[in-house]
């Protein structure tokens, strides 16, 4: 199978949104040490508030959506040369192409790991918004940092499952 990394495809560019932005550049590259001074300066408390929720949200999307996300049927109606055929014809090759990238492709054993994933994700995500509202105390510190260990092993989990994801719109 062949990815087309150059084509527009939605579905690969928030795999990459999740895995460099989220995973890459928040969770892996920050370390315990790291949250617990944000914690204690009061820094990211959007990032644990809101946007670790949304990654959360877009990562079960993605799940979703990747199948016919990453898809060549989409290309039928980008493609000029298939605008001179019939709706009707066009829907017909669309389903054949749907079809045999099924067929070739592992893409729909893709989608439940990542869902578990994020499942799995989530009280973690969760336990950490609790502990941001707690007073400073090496207790909490510990707790904190604790958290945070596990949510990195969650989160490298996630983004080996997003590396099994194409880079874009797949030909059978």
């Amino acid at each position: 199978m062949l990815a087309l990394c150059s084509l527009p495809c939605e579905v690969n560019t928030l795999r990459g949104q999740l895995k460099h932005t989220w995973l890459e550049n928040q969770v892996r590259d920050n370390d315990a040490d790291d949250i617990v001074t944000f914690w204690k300066d009061g820094d990211w408390v959007n990032e644990v508030e809101t946007i670790f929720p949304q990654y959360l949200q877009l990562t079960l999307k993605l799940a979703d959506e990747l199948v016919d996300g990453f898809s060549p049927a989409q290309l039928i109606d980008q493609l000029g040369p298939f605008k001179e055929i019939s709706a009707d014809l066009r829907g017909q090759v669309r389903k054949a192409i749907h079809e045999a990238y099924l067929e070739a492709s592992n893409i729909t054993d893709l989608a439940e790991p990542i869902r578990k994933c994020a499942r799995d994700l989530e009280p973690e995500l969760n336990k950490l918004r609790t502990l941001w509202k707690m007073p400073h105390s090496p207790e909490g510190e510990i707790a904190v940092r604790d958290c945070w260990e596990d949510i990195q092993k969650k989160g490298a989990l996630l983004h080996a499952q997003l590396e099994k994801l194409p880079r874009g719109v797949v030909l059978p």
